[in-house]
């Protein structure tokens, strides 16, 4: 299982600012760890399995980018959750699928009620 830290505002490479640390620590996400240095970039949802977000906003804010990207780049990327159908829809119904939010407790909800 290999689990990475991506943000959807930083810079890559440029450390994690004490104030987002303190905002994930305040929803039960531990990054003192981590200290992710990565930038979230659209092209990570076919590469990843599943795309973890702090909060539901956050998920709606990947989700646009999917949307986009999705439109940009009907045939690339995972045909799985696609279910080889090669469409934009098809392919951000796949992404919607595996971008999920993270609640305190280490515990992981889709959708955007958490539902």
């Amino acid at each position: 299982l290999l689990v990475l830290s991506a943000g959807l505002e930083n810079q890559a490479g440029a450390p994690v600012g004490r104030e987002l640390m303190a905002a994930a620590a305040d929803a039960g996400i531990d990054l003192t760890e981590d200290n992710p240095c990565a930038r979230f970039d659209e092209s990570d949802l076919d590469v990843f399995d599943l795309v973890v977000c702090m909060d539901g906003p956050v998920r709606e804010r990947v989700l646009e980018r999917a949307k986009e990207f999705a439109n940009r780049n009907p045939q690339m990327g995972d045909r799985l959750f696609a279910g080889g159908v090669d469409s934009a829809e098809s392919k951000y119904a796949g992404y919607e699928a595996k971008v999920l939010v993270a609640r305190g407790n280490n515990t992981i909800l889709g959708g955007e009620s958490g539902g």
